[in-house]
């Protein structure tokens, strides 16, 4: 399977002199920001940054989790990186994997953001972070290899991305500096799919540009002291900013010493990925103006409005959430139903995220990352609320350690409709062999076949106008295309197109 992955990115830019600003300056809040953006990524991380003077730009990255990368707990190790990295401006990257524990730790190294692109001239040097998913990438990398004659020597887009760049930073201007926002609408109108791009170039100016369906959140906000942007809002708000607002989708928005300048590159056609509010975003996080965590609530009682349960139940149902995302959801659930809210699994934090796991000893990581309390289960009949069930792996095991601590009856709800189709903007599922939904035909059979499959008492999914409702936006406003097949954009169409053919799907 190919590395292909959904990520944070994070930049920064400082307004007064750099002694003002704790060691490390623009490096010490793009720490802070990555962390809180942990969620969105555990594999590697990074930064680049501008630290002036005729330094240029210096670029730190490492395999794991933020405090490591950064050294967190060995405290001189960390002063000392803080000091080597002041700065007054620059980016940052947390990225996720989708081939996980089988990468080594070289290539998920040589393969951590942000990418540096070293030169001589100040304006022609930079540094880019992305997130997303390109779905004409292989088109550009064959237009770099025959007409461009680049060596391409990484498996991700963001050396494609990376290498555009500096192609029309040539073509545009081979002596002068060009105009920014031109570099912007040269660059990203070429590109198909889901793209946050966030880059410093090496006279410490920032700028952040979004496609123009606007798949995945990306925030930016000032304080007095500040301009931050960020794909959690969040991030920005741990950083001191309160006000914040999305880039434009189909804009970018570049921060030098003249302020903030926003504008747009394309026409939008807002397509927001419904999965950042059921599972990806934190849930004190904003996307397009809308409270993941009230989605998530709002999620939870269209779950109770469509409960096939709910004019028999009685003392001995309980509401189970599987941590962490769906604890809202199921709270909403069980005071709509007037059922108790019963916490009897318990996660281990360190076990990281439910999907981005694979299959090596899954029984073992499902075992050593979640807790069932037996007092709390045993005679009782489970309403167990997820968040989503994309591959089935989790709750499969899961449910068969329920099984053993002794409830009566076991009945499985997904706050998401069935995702029955590959996704080719980022998250992780872009093989449909791997979809427990694959190949049913409605959303029944598929409940039939999780029951079939994962031995419980019975399975209900979201609608698809639950969920349109709970979020709280059009449905033409939203990218669905993993629930119904309608992918967005040309590349996305394309792509299922060739599945289609090849008999996985029906076209």
């Amino acid at each position: 399977m190919g590395i292909i992955h959904n990520c944070g990115v994070a930049g920064v830019f400082l307004k007064k002199s750099l002694s003002y600003y704790p060691s490390g300056g623009a490096a010490y809040y793009l720490h802070l920001m990555l962390e809180q953006m942990q969620n969105r990524g555990q594999l590697s991380g990074g930064i680049v940054v501008y630290c002036g003077n005729g330094a240029g730009l210096k670029r730190h990255v490492g395999v794991g989790l933020v405090d490591q990368v950064f050294r967190v707990k060995e405290r001189n190790a960390y002063c000392s990186l803080m000091n080597s990295f002041a700065s007054s401006s620059g980016i940052g990257h947390v990225r996720y994997a989708t081939s996980g524990n089988g990468i080594e730790d070289r290539l998920i190294l040589e393969e951590a953001q942000p990418f540096l692109r070293a030169h001589g001239r100040s304006w022609k040097e930079f540094a880019i972070a992305f997130n997303g998913n390109l779905t004409n990438d292989g088109a550009l990398r064959e237009e770099l290899i025959k007409l461009h004659s680049y060596n391409i020597k990484t498996s991700v887009d963001t050396e494609v991305i990376m290498h555009f760049i500096a192609i029309d930073l040539k073509s545009i201007s081979e002596k002068n500096k060009p105009d920014l926002s031109e570099l912007v609408k040269r660059t990203a109108s070429r590109f198909d799919g889901a793209f946050n791009i966030a880059l410093v170039n090496g006279e410490g100016e920032l700028i952040a540009f979004r496609d123009r369906h606007g798949f995945r959140p990306l925030v930016y906000g000032e304080n007095e002291d500040l301009v931050a942007i960020a794909s959690e809002s969040l991030a920005l708000e741990k950083v001191g900013i309160r006000k914040f607002r999305d880039v434009r989708v189909g804009g970018y928005v570049i921060v030098n010493k003249c302020g903030v300048k926003n504008g747009v590159y394309l026409d939008a056609r807002n397509s927001h990925c419904m999965f950042e509010w059921v599972y990806f975003s934190l849930a004190p996080s904003l996307f397009e103006g809308i409270s993941v965590d009230l989605v998530r609530e709002r999620l939870g009682i269209e779950l109770a409005r469509n409960e096939p349960l709910k004019d028999n139940l009685n003392n001995d149902y309980i509401v189970v959430p599987v941590p962490d995302t769906s604890i809202p959801i199921a709270q909403a659930m069980s005071e709509k139903l007037g059922l108790r809210f019963v916490q009897a699994i318990y996660k281990n934090a360190s076990f990281g995220r439910g999907f981005i796991n694979k299959e090596f000893e899954r029984e073992r990581i499902i075992r050593g990352k979640y807790t069932v309390i037996r007092r709390k289960v045993e005679g009782k009949k489970l309403i167990v609320v997820e968040d989503s069930v994309v591959r089935g792996e989790t709750f499969s095991d899961l449910g068969q350690y329920l099984w053993e601590n002794g409830p009566l009856e076991i009945h499985l709800r997904s706050a998401c409709p069935p995702i029955r189709y590959p996704c080719f903007y980022g998250i992780d599922f872009p093989n449909p062999r791997e979809l427990i939904a694959t190949g049913t035909a409605n959303i029944e059979e598929a409940e039939k076949n999780v029951v079939k499959k994962m031995d419980i008492t019975t399975m209900k999914y979201l609608t698809i106008d639950g969920l349109v409702r709970a979020i709280g936006l059009p449905e033409d406003k939203l990218c669905l295309a993993c629930l119904n097949k309608v992918y967005p954009t040309k590349g996305g169409r394309e792509k299922f197109h060739k599945l289609a053919i090849n008999g996985v799907f029906s076209a």
